[in-house]
C-alpha cells in the first residue's frame, strides 16, 4: 500500500512539474537547449526502461517536449483565418496532430505500467473443480481445418468428466439447408453431415441452429440453453489449443469468484500479408505482437483486459447476467468485455500462448478483418456510450476510448503523408515557422515521439513499423470507418477466409491507391527539385519538406511491396518442433530428431544408416513425445519423400493414423506442447532497433521489395495493355 501510494506521489509531482514547466514562455535559444536536453535525457534513461521508474521518467520527459511543441504550435504556427488557400489545410494539419496528441496521453496512461501475471496451478484431482464447455463456432471453414481442433480440444489434460467439445455450425442451420437456393441447400447439407460424422469419430458434439441470426455472438448465445458448464471456452475454428490450455487458465476462476473472463494471446503460426509479401517474418516483430504483449498488459493492470473472440474462458453465470454475448457491435468480443466490466466483474490477461491459429493470408481478407475491427470498435463508441457507461471505472473509460479512437487512424495517417505536398505542389504555408523554430521544437518533438514508443515496447515494436501498417491499412479501412460514422447500426459480420493458396506473384485486387500513392509522392520529389533549384533563398525549408516527403515515399514504397502478393502454396504452415524422437521399421529403431511438422505431416532427419532401410510410400511408426516429455506414444507415418543433403538424411511424411487416439498424438505433437510455443513467443521477438537502424530497414523494405513490386506492376500493365490492342486489331476470318 506504502509503494503504492509513494507510486502515486511520483505520478502527482512530475506531472504537476510538466503542466507548469511546459507552459513557462522562454526564448528560441532557451527552447533550443531545453528540448535537445530533454531529449538526451530520454536517450540515457533508455536504459531504465524494464523498471517502472525509467518509463514514469520517460513519459515525463517525452510528455514536456510534446507539450511545448503543442502550445508552440497553437500559438505561433497557424495560417490566419482570412488566408483561407493556407488556413484550412493548415487547421487540417493542425486537427490531426492534435488528435494524434490525445492518442499519445491516451495510449501512454494504458501501456504505462504492465501487468504481468502467472498462471494459477489447479488440483486435476479436486471433485470441485468447475465443468468447462468447449464452443468451437464454424460457418464455412474445411473439414480438415476443423479436424485439428476438434481432436486438440477433445484431448485436453482436465478431468474428462469435467469438459465437453462443442462444435457450433452455423453453416449447417435449418435455415442454411433449406434455402430456395437448391445448390447451395445441397451444399449445406452435405456440410453438415460431414462434420457430423466428423464430431461422432473424435468425440465431439455437434450443434446447430434454426437460424442464422447475429452472426457469430447469435451461434454462441443459442448454444447456451443446449451447454451447462461452469466455465465456456471460445476457439476461433482455426485456434488449436495446446493440451495444457485448461490447466492454466481454470486456476483464475476457483481462486477469484468475481473473475468472468481469462484472455490469452491470439500466437499465429503464419505471417500476415504484410509480413509474407515483405519477408520479413520473423525478422521483424509482428503487428499483433504490440497488442498482445505490451497494451494487453497495460489494459489488465487497470481491469480492462478485453475479450478477444478466441483463446478465451468466460464464467457462465457472468455471461447469463449480461446476456450472453453482446451483439450491438461487429467487435462482439469487446463489447461482451465492457458490458461484464460494467457489471463489476473483473477481467485477467494470461500472457502465454496457449493456442496456435492462423492469420488471413491475402491483403483482401487481412483488410476485411481489420475493416470488421475498425468499424465494430467505433460502433462500440457510437452505441454504447464508453465514456459516459455506468459501472465502468474512470480507467476502464480510458482504456475503451482508447481502443476505440485508435482506428481513427486511417484519417490522420494520410494527412501527415501527404501534407508536404501543400507546399511542394502549390507553395502553401500550412505551418508558419522558420529553420530556428523547426530544430527548437519540431525535430525534438519527432526525436521524442519515436524514442518514447521505443522505451514503452521494447522489443515489440520497432520506430517506423506502426506507421507502415497504419499507412497500409488506412488506404482502405477509411472507407469502412466513414460508413459507419454515417450509419452505425449498417456493418454485418463477415466471416474473415483462412488457408488460402496463390500460385503466382501477383499484385493485390486493393493495389491501386498504393501505386497512385507512390506516382503522387514521387511527383512532389520531383518538384521539390525543381523549387529547390527556382527558389535558392528557400532551400532550407524546401530541403525540410522534402525530407519529410521523402519519409512518405519510403512508407508508400513499402506499402507498395506489401501488396504485391507472393506465391503461397501451402494450406497449412509448417512449424519448426526439433523434437527427438524414435523412428521403428521392420523391427529395427534410429534416433530421429523430428525437425518441423504441419497439419499433414513430418519431416524427420535421420542416420544416414536408415536410408538403405527405407523407400518411397512404406509405412513407419513414429515414438514421439507430445506435451509430457517423458512418455513416447506411437504416430504412423507414410514415407512421401527422401532426400540427403550436406551429409544429413531426412524424410518428408504424412500422417497415416490408425486410430483416433494416434491422431490426437499427431496433433499434439505438432500443435499441443505449450512449451513449444511459449518458447517460440520468447525467441519470435527480434532485437530491439534504434531509430536509426529502423529507418534504415524500412528503407531496405522500399528499394528491396517496394522498387521490384513498382517495376512487376508496370511491365504487367504493359503487357495487359498491349494484349488487349492486340485483341482488339485482330480481324476474324471471312
Amino acid at each position: 500500500m506504502v509503494r503504492k501510494l509513494l507510486s502515486r506521489a511520483l505520478w502527482l509531482v512530475l506531472l504537476t512539474a510538466i503542466g507548469c514547466s511546459a507552459t513557462l514562455p522562454v526564448s528560441l535559444e532557451a527552447q533550443l537547449l531545453v528540448a535537445w536536453s530533454f531529449v538526451a535525457a530520454l536517450f540515457l534513461i533508455s536504459s531504465l526502461k524494464t523498471h517502472r521508474t525509467g518509463r514514469i521518467l520517460g513519459i515525463s520527459f517525452a510528455a514536456f517536449v510534446t507539450i511545448r511543441y503543442i502550445i508552440w504550435r497553437t500559438t505561433n504556427t497557424l495560417p490566419a483565418p482570412d488566408d483561407l488557400v493556407n488556413f484550412v489545410p493548415g487547421m487540417i494539419l493542425y486537427v490531426a496532430e492534435i488528435f494524434s496528441f490525445m492518442m499519445f496521453l491516451l495510449s501512454t496512461f494504458v501501456i504505462s505500467n504492465p501487468l504481468n501475471r502467472k498462471s494459477i496451478p489447479i488440483d486435476v484431482t479436486d471433485p470441485d473443480l468447475p465443468s468447462v464447455d468447449i464452443v468451437i463456432p464454424t460457418y464455412d471453414e474445411e473439414a480438415n481445418l476443423l479436424l485439428i481442433t476438434l481432436t486438440a480440444a477433445v484431448s485436453l489434460d482436465y478431468p474428462k468428466s469435467k469438459f465437453k467439445v462443442y462444435l457450433l455450425d452455423d453453416g449447417g442451420t435449418a435455415q442454411k439447408c433449406n434455402q430456395a437456393d437448391a445448390l447451395k441447400a445441397d451444399a449445406a447439407r452435405r456440410r453438415a453431415e460431414k462434420l457430423k460424422e466428423l464430431c461422432a469419430a473424435t468425440g465431439a458434439i455437434y450443434l446447430t441452429r434454426e437460424r442464422n441470426e447475429h452472426a457469430k455472438a447469435g451461434n454462441i448465445n443459442a448454444s447456451l440453453s443446449k451447454i451447462g458448464g461452469d466455465l465456456i471456452a471460445i476457439l476461433d475454428a482455426d485456434h488449436v489449443p495446446s493440451s495444457d490450455f485448461l490447466l492454466k487458465t481454470v486456476g483464475f476462476f476457483v481462486k477469484d469468484p468475481g473473475i468472468a473472463l481469462v484472455q490469452t494471446p491470439h500466437f499465429f503460426l503464419n505471417p500476415d500479408p504484410v509480413e509474407y509479401n515483405l519477408r520479413t517474418f520473423p525478422r521483424m516483430p509482428s503487428e499483433n505482437e504490440l497488442f498482445y504483449r505490451n497494451i494487453q498488459p497495460g489494459l489488465d493492470r487497470w481491469n480492462a483486459a478485453f475479450f478477444c473472440g478466441s483463446a478465451a474462458l468466460l464464467r457462465r453465470t457472468a455471461l447469463e447476467e449480461v446476456g450472453g454475448i453482446s451483439g450491438t457491435s461487429i467487435t462482439e468480443d469487446c463489447e461482451t468485455a465492457m458490458d461484464l466490466h460494467a457489471q463489476g466483474y473483473r477481467s485477467a490477461y494470461l500472457d502465454e500462448p496457449l493456442i496456435a491459429g492462423l492469420q488471413p493470408e491475402s491483403f483482401v481478407s487481412f483488410i476485411g478483418q481489420r475493416s470488421r475491427w475498425a468499424q465494430g470498435m467505433i460502433q462500440i463508441l457510437l452505441l454504447k456510450n464508453v465514456l459516459w457507461r455506468r459501472g465502468l471505472t474512470v480507467a476502464q473509460r480510458l482504456c475503451y476510448l482508447s481502443n476505440s479512437l485508435y482506428w481513427f487512424f486511417v484519417f490522420i495517417r494520410p494527412i501527415f503523408v501527404l501534407g508536404p505536398l501543400c507546399y511542394l505542389f502549390f507553395g502553401l504555408q500550412i505551418v508558419r515557422t522558420n529553420v530556428p523554430e523547426f530544430f527548437a521544437y519540431i525535430l525534438p518533438h519527432i526525436v521524442a515521439s519515436v524514442m518514447l514508443p521505443n522505451i514503452l515496447n521494447g522489443k515489440v515494436r520497432w520506430p517506423f513499423i506502426s506507421e507502415l501498417y497504419e499507412y497500409v491499412l488506412s488506404l482502405h479501412l477509411s472507407r469502412a470507418v466513414l460508413s459507419v460514422l454515417w450509419n452505425p447500426r449498417a456493418p454485418q459480420f463477415k466471416v474473415t477466409a483462412k488457408g488460402e493458396t496463390m500460385t503466382s506473384n501477383r499484385a493485390s485486387p486493393l493495389a491501386g491507391p498504393f501505386v497512385w500513392m507512390v506516382l503522387i509522392l514521387s511527383a512532389g520529389m520531383v518538384a521539390a527539385v525543381w523549387r529547390f533549384i527556382v527558389l535558392p533563398d528557400s532551400r532550407e525549408i524546401i530541403g525540410i519538406v522534402a525530407f519529410w516527403n521523402g519519409i512518405s515515399l519510403l512508407l508508400a514504397l513499402a506499402g507498395l511491396g506489401a501488396v504485391y502478393e507472393q506465391r503461397q502454396i501451402r494450406r497449412f504452415p509448417r512449424i519448426g518442433l526439433q523434437v527427438p524422437a524414435v523412428l521403428k521399421l521392420d523391427g529395427i529403431s534410429f534416433p530421429a530428431q523430428v525437425l518441423n511438422g504441419s497439419a499433414n505431416g513430418l519431416n524427420i532427419e535421420l542416420p544416414i544408416p536408415a536410408r538403405s532401410h527405407l523407400s518411397e510410400s512404406m509405412i513407419v511408426t513414429l515414438l514421439a513425445p507430445t506435451q509430457d516429455e517423458e512418455i513416447e506414444k506411437p504416430i504412423t507415418l507414410r514415407v512421401r519423400r527422401m532426400s540427403v543433403s550436406g551429409g544429413t538424411f531426412s524424410i518428408g511424411c504424412e500422417f497415416n493414423p490408425v486410430s483416433q487416439t494416434e491422431a490426437a498424438h499427431a496433433v499434439h505433437l505438432v500443435y499441443g506442447n505449450s512449451r513449444i510455443w511459449a518458447k517460440r513467443w520468447q525467441g519470435r521477438v527480434p532485437a530491439e532497433r534504434s531509430a536509426l537502424r529502423s529507418f534504415a530497414f524500412l528503407t531496405g523494405l522500399a528499394l528491396t521489395r517496394g522498387l521490384p513490386a513498382a517495376w512487376n506492376i508496370c511491365k504487367g500493365a504493359v503487357t495487359r495493355r498491349g494484349a488487349a490492342k492486340e485483341s482488339s486489331e485482330t480481324v476474324p476470318a471471312q
